[in-house]
């Protein structure tokens, strides 16, 4: 059957932004960057180098891919776990990046809700131990 999830993919207005964002607001690691075709650029990055699971950035092409940018996880969350909610919280509040939720403890941890530069919005979560 299944054996991982490889991919998800965000459409975003410039590629580029996208990446600068993941890399240096949000400190995710560039997987790949690589011209796959003339006018194809394959571009993912991940929580860290090693991870699995990618988000692949798609420049939008036509008018509804651009409907969609911003709007692709906002009634559901990708949850992006860390092993110190506290610092990495912290982290992300000095590059500037926006919570819209502040920080809350759950029986399952310590989570807040943050948007990327789209308003796509993610799950920051340390699990309880």
């Amino acid at each position: 059957m299944f054996s991982r999830i490889a991919h998800i993919t965000l459409f975003v207005s410039d590629v580029d932004e996208a990446l600068s964002f993941y890399t240096n607001k949000l400190g995710f690691a560039k997987v790949v960057d690589k011209k796959l075709a003339p006018g194809i650029r394959w571009v993912a990055v991940a929580p860290s180098d090693g991870n699995e699971t990618v988000i692949v950035f798609e420049k939008a092409s036509n008018k509804k891919e651009q409907e969609m940018i911003g709007k692709q996880l906002t009634n559901m969350l990708i949850t992006i776990e860390t092993d110190d909610f506290d610092r990495t919280y912290q982290a992300m509040k000095e590059k500037g990046v926006e919570f819209v939720e502040e920080p809350t403890k759950a029986p399952w941890g310590k989570q807040a809700v943050f948007r990327d530069l789209h308003g796509n919005l993610f799950d920051l979560l340390e699990r309880r131990r």
